[in-house]
């Protein structure tokens, strides 16, 4: 929205999003505009003009027509949901790692089916507990230390469900699905290379 004339399918198995957390999030960005616009590389003025918007906005129909914001909301994942070979560019944020392993190798190559051959996807995927969100003492890693039975008992459920797979993992289910990796980050920090020794 803020730097082309582009239609960005929202995909989810459930329609969570509520008019409050966008505000919040477009709040957000303005209380940013200055990084914002340098990492853009866009205009203040017109940036801050859209933002404010998008801010007076009476609803989320309002809010995703102006961004050109296409709800796709299905729990049939395994099925294309627009015409395959149509889309650029996919990017998840800390969801893979939140899909069941039974479904996540057919999903992905679904999703794959619906990019276009010189199409791209973009993941982030974070190997800390999200468990540990809710108490900063908590070991980040502290889900690894349970076998598979036991996580499975204690934690696999719908609330902040986690599939706990690591690097190894994640590259075997990417060639798997046809997906080859052309570029990866690591991240560690020291409390984290601390917390998993």
């Amino acid at each position: 929205y803020l730097i082309g004339d582009y239609t960005v399918y929202l995909f989810d198995i459930e329609d969570n999003a509520r008019m409050a957390y966008l505000k919040n999030y477009v709040s957000n960005l303005l209380g940013k505009l200055d990084i914002v616009c340098k990492e853009l590389r866009i205009d203040h003025e017109q940036t801050r003009t859209r933002l404010e918007g998008l801010l007076r906005a009476n609803d989320m129909q309002e809010l995703y027509r102006r961004c050109r914001f296409v709800k796709c909301i299905t729990k049939e994942v395994c099925e294309p949901f627009v015409p395959e070979g149509s889309i650029d560019f996919m990017v998840g944020n800390c969801v893979l790692n939140h899909i069941s392993t039974d479904i996540l190798v057919p999903e992905l190559i679904c999703l794959r089916r619906m990019l276009k051959d010189e199409g791209r996807m973009y993941y982030l995927i974070r190997y800390d507990d999200h468990w540990a969100f809710h108490d900063a003492k908590a070991n980040q890693f502290n889900y690894y230390r349970y076998s598979d039975r036991v996580y499975r008992l204690l934690f696999e459920s719908k609330f902040e469900f986690q599939n706990r797979l690591v690097k190894q993992e994640w590259q075997e289910i990417f060639a798997r699905c046809g997906l080859a990796e052309e570029e990866r980050m690591d991240v560690m920090s020291e409390r984290g290379a601390d917390e998993i020794r």
